[in-house]
């Protein structure tokens, strides 16, 4: 391999012939201008094999018909382990390795050379353990006030490893680039050179062993502990019905501790000091329900008509302060038919991971177009992150048509504009990282060789001991940076349009329930950058699709249920299902208008984010996940509760989240946030 002093990229000058085990090699028997190919999925695991462990308690007690206790505590541990692609990287070889042979008459040649079918593909493995409990109480207070309050506490503990993985430094000892050290224990002259001029399995297996000692260890806790209290009831009657009030406060303690162990150059581990961080977060909220027409007062056209409003504020210790406020309105000029209007602001604070994971740097070869480029990568949280924030509107309407019992349709259109948005662009479009242009404020083309404030920038990367096979390649070799950290980017903005239509009828004793939905998004369009071109995302791989759709089949007959579900399109979503504030049973909503169609385990982009956000930013939230290996989780959507837990409201939900969650969400028909 040469570097295209054109391009800055490798490219292949000649490929060493097969059939022979690099021992003869002539000048002439390279092959100039040809490459050498190899399966690099070699052995790779399509899934990774999980174990999974799940236990459950709940309980609750009435105590006097006033005062009601409720708990539950949940436990969970996933364990998984996987096999990655076969081990493939640049070797630097010169005349100190015996099979060396140069068909230019050089002292030292790049060759790019792949393991597989030589040592076994690395092992990633893992495991995840959550526990989360919650300790509520309901105090009715005469009439139809209601105070409420719970302490809920949730951690999660992770680890990860990787072994069998390429150790550098080694790696350069078998080539004989490096001198043999007494302090590895491997001696090149007796325990014999790695061979990269042969075809197929000609290396010793000792040599092989010995470059493939590398590992990574890494360790994470999260934990969340929250109280709150909310005061609600009938405020006072009104022509239209009772205005509703709600009235609350939280507070709530955020911790994240993690540590990386590694060992993947040098001669000993590096040992990572332990990052501990914590938060305080403390909030008020409130919300009323004015219903200025209802039952009492209702006339042609105005068979109901209901304003909501509603405000949280919340301190953080570190971030600053914020106010989200939520108006809503709904309308119903005649029964069987509902219209809405909401508009709401929601805030986030950067996650503590967000802000304080660990610096580090690995290597990688990247595409810029047909060329290949060797890339340093940085990873790791950003102390300058700011809050990101979101403006909703939604727009929609119920009906039920008297005539066709049992037929349910509804429509809604929203528009969510993210501002600040925390999010890693480089990372999630790492192959495109070097010929996107948009995301040209995260890249930086260097020429080491020739560029002197090049070449020590990138020295300075290589001796941090955080970064992975640091000594792998010379800082000559590199070609780009991209810096795949989290940061702010400038905007997104996502708008479409929901449809759902549901039948519920009855034969004889067994009772089916029929629903479809789609959703159409009209725009998903991205800035990275306050100078960058807005770019529309829709229909581009790890992005939405322009339009998707979903149709569910329930039956029941007695206490026998079952549901089918049909996708039409990649990442469908499923139906919603919702928690009772009360007994923690899952039900329909009581008012449909009051409870927004949540869709479950959809990842976390923008547009699926603005979903959960576009119909109401205050509710109860329940949430059960969904975890992969290759992705780390928070503990709970919201980063307010335990997985299920009492009703608490904020906008905070509408933000993006870590990984796909099953999300659940129900309004209370008796409480007016609810």
């Amino acid at each position: 391999m040469v570097i295209d002093p054109a391009s800055g990229a490798y490219v292949s000058a000649f490929a060493i012939p097969g059939g022979q085990d690099g021992t003869n090699l002539a000048p002439g028997d390279f092959l100039p201008g040809q490459e050498n190919r190899t399966n690099q999925r070699f052995g790779m695991n399509v899934f990774p094999r999980q174990t999974r462990h799940i236990a459950y308690l709940a309980g609750r007690q009435d105590l006097g018909g006033r005062l009601t206790l409720s708990g539950d505590a949940r436990w969970a541990r996933r364990d998984y382990e996987t096999r990655s692609s076969p081990i493939a990287t640049l070797l630097t070889v010169n005349r100190n390795n015996p099979f060396f042979e140069s068909p230019t008459g050089a002292n030292s040649h790049l060759i790019a050379y792949s393991f597989a079918g030589q040592t076994p593909n690395p092992v990633q493995s893992g495991e995840v353990e959550t526990l989360s409990a919650t300790i509520g109480a309901d105090l009715d207070l005469g009439g139809s006030w209601r105070l409420s309050s719970y302490l809920a506490y949730g951690a999660e503990e992770a680890g990860f490893g990787s072994s069998g993985t390429l150790q550098s430094t080694y790696l350069r000892e078998a080539l004989g680039a490096l001198a043999d050290n007494p302090a590895t224990g491997y001696s090149a002259a007796r325990d014999g050179f790695l061979n990269p001029f042969g075809a197929g399995n000609v290396n010793p297996q000792a040599a092989l062993d010995f470059i493939t000692g590398g590992w990574t260890h890494l360790w994470s806790e999260s934990r969340i502990t929250t109280a709150n209290v909310m005061l609600d009831g009938d405020l006072l009657e009104l022509p239209g019905g009772p205005l509703k009030l709600a009235v609350g406060a939280a507070l709530r303690r955020e911790n994240f501790d993690r540590k990386v162990d590694s060992f993947t150059s040098g001669i000993a581990p590096v040992l990572g000091a332990l990052n501990a961080s914590e938060r305080d977060v403390a909030a008020v909220y409130a919300e009323a329900r004015i219903p200025l027409f209802g039952a009492g007062n209702s006339r042609p056209g105005l068979e109901r008509l209901e304003l909501s409003l509603a405000a949280r504020f919340e301190d953080y210790g570190d971030v600053g302060q914020t106010t989200s406020p939520k108006v809503g309105l709904v309308w119903e000029p005649m029964a069987g038919a509902r219209l809405r209007a909401n508009y709401g602001r929601s805030f986030r604070a950067p996650a503590l991971r967000e802000v304080n994971d660990a610096a580090t740097a690995s290597p990688s070869i990247l595409p810029r177009g047909p060329n290949q480029i060797l890339t340093m990568i940085l990873y790791g949280g950003n102390p300058d992150l700011e809050p990101e924030t979101a403006d909703t509107w939604t727009v929609g309407g119920d009906f039920e048509p008297a005539s066709v019992q049992g037929l349910r349709i509804s429509v809604n259109a929203f528009r969510t504009d993210f501002e600040n948005r925390i999010g890693q662009p480089a990372l999630e479009n790492i192959l495109t990282a070097l010929s996107d242009t948009t995301l040209s404020p995260f890249v930086r083309i260097i020429d080491p060789a020739n560029n002197a404030q090049d070449r020590a920038d990138m020295q300075a990367i290589l001796d941090l001991p955080t970064t992975n096979l640091r000594d792998l390649f010379p800082a000559t070799d590199y070609g780009a940076i991209v810096d795949a950290r989290y940061v702010n980017t400038a905007s997104v903005q996502v708008q479409g349009a929901d449809l759902t239509v549901a039948y519920a009828f009855a034969v004889g004793p067994d009772a089916f329930d029929l629903t479809s939905s789609l959703t159409w998004l009209e725009r998903f369009d991205a800035r990275a950058t306050p100078t960058s071109p807005v770019v529309s995302q829709l229909d581009r791989p790890n992005y939405p699709v322009g339009l998707r759709g979903r149709t569910h089949l329930s039956w029941t007959r007695g206490p026998l249920s079952r549901a089918d579900s049909c996708p039409r399109s990649p990442a469908p979503a499923s139906r919603p299902r919702t928690v009772s504030r009360r007994s923690g049973r899952r039900q329909r909503p009581a008012d449909p208008s009051a409870a927004p169609s949540f869709r479950a385990a959809r990842p976390a982009t923008p547009a699926n984010i603005a979903h959960r956000c576009r119909s109401s930013a205050w509710m109860c939230v329940a949430a059960r996940r969904r975890r992969s290996p290759r992705v780390r989780s928070s503990i709970s959507p919201c980063r307010r509760t335990a997985p299920v837990s009492p009703c608490w409201r904020t906008a905070r939900i509408c933000s993006p989240i870590p990984i796909a969650r099953s999300w659940s969400a129900t309004r209370s028909a008796d409480a007016p946030c609810a």
